[in-house]
């Protein structure tokens, strides 16, 4: 490093910094940078799941859903139990960041071990095997997994936007 630190003295007079050297103290270093990109975006991605699971649990005027959801809820199908399970992925992570910011410490052992064992034990083998088996048998027979009857509870998008976040959450890296 320059050493942008120390003021260079010369006699009884303090020496001006350069800009480079003024650049140099009010830079930000990448490890901090990568670490403030990697909470927004666990903050962006726990948004996403807090707002899809709370479209699954909005109990509107449709009465396709309230007649779906009747004996057991939504947590009967893995897929809506999934998704809380990401969410609270998300949260954990997220958390985990926050302190890290806050107690400038490279990590926090107790909150790390928790996402990781979360991640590696549950959240990923959930989302693997919900991606996998719902499209393999949504495009062998769509009636198994998801009528077309149900078209009208959930939006187009929805489905979309449920199982592509699976996808994205299985090849991002989780540092």
């Amino acid at each position: 490093m320059v050493g942008w630190m120390t003021l260079r003295r010369t006699s009884a007079v303090t020496h001006r910094r350069t800009p480079e050297e003024t650049y140099l103290r009010h830079s930000v270093s990448w490890p901090e940078l990568a670490m403030t990109s990697t909470c927004i975006y666990h903050f962006l991605v726990l948004s996403w799941y807090v707002f899809l699971n709370y479209i699954v649990l909005e109990e509107g005027e449709n009465q396709q859903k309230s007649k779906l959801f009747q004996n057991g809820g939504p947590w009967k199908f893995l897929t809506l139990v999934n998704l809380l399970l990401q969410a609270i992925f998300y949260g954990v992570a997220c958390l985990e960041d926050v302190l890290k910011r806050i107690e400038r410490k490279k990590s926090i052992k107790f909150v790390t071990a928790f996402r990781d064992l979360l991640f590696t034990t549950l959240a990923f083998p959930m989302s693997t095997f919900v991606l996998l088996s719902f499209w393999a048998l949504f495009l062998y027979d769509r009636e198994l997994v998801f009528p077309e009857a149900l078209d009208d509870a959930f939006p187009k998008w929805y489905l979309h936007a449920s199982f592509r976040s699976l996808t994205q959450d299985m090849f991002c890296p989780h540092d």
